[in-house]
């Protein structure tokens, strides 16, 4: 199935990419990086029996649950990236605009859903480097 794609680079579903054999002249092997969050959503079970209860159909309440856990997926997958890049003292302003740009293309996320994710791991990011001067 796919996303989203841009020259050379196809996506799936999770967020996996590789490079498309048919471009112009490449011919090495299949390089595959995926970006999966450190915790992945489980599927919010709550949510579709209130929606059955409220009459909904049963594709319907299904629908509405996949694309929530779709949702937190991106953003799981928004926070994985944005620690690493974070990790590896990358400038916030720089993180912010790779991160929209890239969860925009692949997982169709809105900037304030995007920087809420970014903001979120900000902070954890600012207490692991406090903490990390303390002990030193």
């Amino acid at each position: 199935m796919r996303l989203a794609a841009v020259p050379f680079i196809v996506a799936d579903a999770q967020g996996s990419q590789q490079p498309e054999a048919t471009a112009a002249g490449w011919a090495g092997p299949a390089l595959t990086t995926s970006v999966r969050p450190r915790v992945i959503p489980k599927a919010d079970l709550a949510l579709w029996r209130r929606l059955r209860d409220a009459g909904f159909s049963e594709a319907e309440a299904e629908e509405r649950v996949l694309e929530d856990w779709r949702h937190r997926w991106a953003l799981g997958c928004v926070a994985r990236v944005t620690g690493e890049l974070f990790r590896r003292a990358v400038p916030a302003w720089l993180v912010l605009e790779l991160v929209t740009a890239w969860a925009a293309v692949y997982f169709g996320l809105d900037e304030d859903s995007t920087a809420g994710a970014v903001d979120w791991v900000a902070a954890r990011e600012v207490e692991r480097r406090r903490g990390a001067r303390r002990a030193s």
